[in-house]
């Protein structure tokens, strides 16, 4: 029995992510041989209080497992890789920004040593460039659920553009740069309305709002005189990786004026439409095909 508990406390110690279950595997086979029963005298402000050796050693035990518990965890903490997600290409394609470890880096399209661009205790997300390039638009939780943020590449000066309760999620910019696109559900009830708020801030105002409808991931048109989005679903909201629920089920719209198309029937998850720079063909995600594949539709 020793020599067993030895050869597991030795696994404990080698294995990377298994070493917790190894390590109280451990401490529960220490527990497996017949204790002594007998009564110790402890040292406490009573001088009557006893207690029994065998609890005193599974107390011994369990505090050295629990501290092998840490020490694997910590070590492996120190050995993660960092993640690194949400690029986000300048409009002349030299520079890529991304967030890692819940800042936004930028690094050089070619390749090279990132570097900081925002950095805070809270959260930041969805960095997008303005398309003059010399803005980042990102949305951060600093002040609650989260609001949209404008930083001037140039300066370094740092402008808040909303003011929800809810968390409002980017979308995009307009083709001119006088406004931004978002999703929020701070004026429906759980449902996600789409927004746009002037870049140099202001009221924001809405472009689609449909009762107890979702409506988000807006992409306005080159020319400014549509925005096409998805709809329906909670497709926004959670992800499967293969295969779908029918509450991921939604559709393509494309709002003109105050004209409504729908572009897409429903039956797939259909997200994330991009604009080809003539403003004629739509690109969409959707798994029609029964995979996630990217489809085009003309436009017009």
């Amino acid at each position: 029995m020793i020599l067993f508990r030895h050869w597991l406390l030795r696994q404990a110690i080698s294995a990377n992510k298994c070493a917790p279950a190894y390590i109280f595997l451990t401490f529960f086979s220490l527990q497996c041989h017949k204790p002594e029963h007998r009564l110790v005298r402890i040292n406490t402000r009573s001088p009557y209080k006893f207690m029994n050796s065998a609890h005193s050693r599974f107390g011994f035990h369990f505090i050295f497992a629990l501290g092998l518990v840490f020490l694997v965890a910590s070590a492996n903490a120190q050995t993660s890789t960092a993640y690194m997600t949400e690029p986000s290409f300048s409009p002349d394609r030299k520079e890529i920004a991304f967030v890692s470890g819940g800042d936004i880096w930028a690094v050089p399209s070619e390749g090279g040593s990132a570097h900081l661009l925002v950095s805070h205790q809270a959260t930041e997300s969805r960095p997008m460039y303005s398309p003059d390039g010399t803005r980042l638009a990102f949305v951060s939780n600093r002040t609650g659920g989260g609001d949209i943020y404008v930083l001037d590449l140039r300066s370094g000066a740092l402008s808040r553009i909303t003011f929800d309760d809810m968390n409002d999620i980017l979308d995009g910019w307009s083709r001119d740069g006088k406004w931004l696109y978002f999703s929020s559900s701070s004026r429906d009830i759980n449902y996600s309305d789409i927004y746009r708020v002037p870049s140099s801030g202001g009221t924001p105002m809405q472009v689609s709002a449909d009762r107890y409808t979702a409506e988000y991931f807006a992409a306005p048109s080159p020319d400014g005189s549509s925005i096409a989005f998805s709809a329906r679903g909670i497709a926004n909201g959670q992800w499967w990786r293969k295969g779908r629920s029918h509450l991921d089920e939604s559709e393509i719209w494309l709002k003109k004026g105050e004209a409504y198309e729908k572009l897409s029937a429903r039956g797939a998850k259909q997200l994330w439409p991009m604009w080809h720079p003539s403003g004629q063909r739509l690109f969409f995600m959707s798994d029609r095909s029964g995979h996630e594949n990217i489809w085009v539709q003309n436009i017009g």
